[in-house]
């Protein structure tokens, strides 16, 4: 990335990320289930890679005589998520929303009954309650939603960083070329 922002001005630099994550969303948007799977073998490699390197980190320090049992136990962790990920992702996609299901009704109906905010504070929470009852029922199917919605995000947040950084730059008043973007002027010294 830094490369990339030394090669381009800020504003294509910009422009490039904003189309990346429009792209990202809209991939996200249009395969939910295929994104949910990529990215929890993508979640799985990495924790495979970081339980394999804490587990050979505790059986050099064990080696040493300064063994650290913090590592042992990541690593274990580490491994078990991992293969859970890698060998039944689809059995975690359906956990994950039902258990965020749960957490969403619970916040929903403590928010109701918090006695706090007025007629619209309820009824938003009577539809996150909703919502949470709906994961619960049909995780799988709340996982692709969820998913959907963030690949939405990711678009609409690509298409309005593509669409400020135009305008930004079209209403930006141009500099001569000697004068950097803080307005200093740029000269050449030499020591005498």
């Amino acid at each position: 990335m830094k490369k990339l922002r030394k090669k381009f001005s800020d504003n294509v630099f910009n422009v490039i990320i904003g189309g990346i994550f429009a792209i990202v969303g809209l991939f996200v948007l249009l395969f939910p289930d295929t994104s949910l799977m990529t990215v929890c073998y993508i979640l799985g490699t990495a924790c495979l890679i970081g339980g394999i390197i804490r587990t050979v980190r505790y059986v050099k320090a064990k080696k040493e005589g300064t063994p650290n049992i913090i590592d042992l136990i990541s690593g274990i962790v580490l491994l078990a998520v991992a293969f859970m990920l890698l060998l039944h992702p689809k059995f975690l996609m359906s956990v994950l929303p039902f258990i965020m299901g749960v957490a969403i009704v619970i916040y929903g109906v403590s928010s109701f009954f918090s006695g706090k905010g007025g007629l619209f504070s309820k009824i938003f929470s009577v539809i996150i309650g909703i919502y949470g009852v709906s994961l619960v029922l049909n995780p799988f199917k709340g996982a692709t939603s969820i998913t959907s919605m963030v690949g939405f995000g990711l678009l609409i947040f690509g298409i309005v960083k593509i669409v400020s950084e135009i305008v930004i730059n079209k209403n930006k008043p141009q500099l001569p070329e000697d004068i950097d973007g803080d307005g200093y002027i740029e000269v050449d010294y030499t020591d005498v």
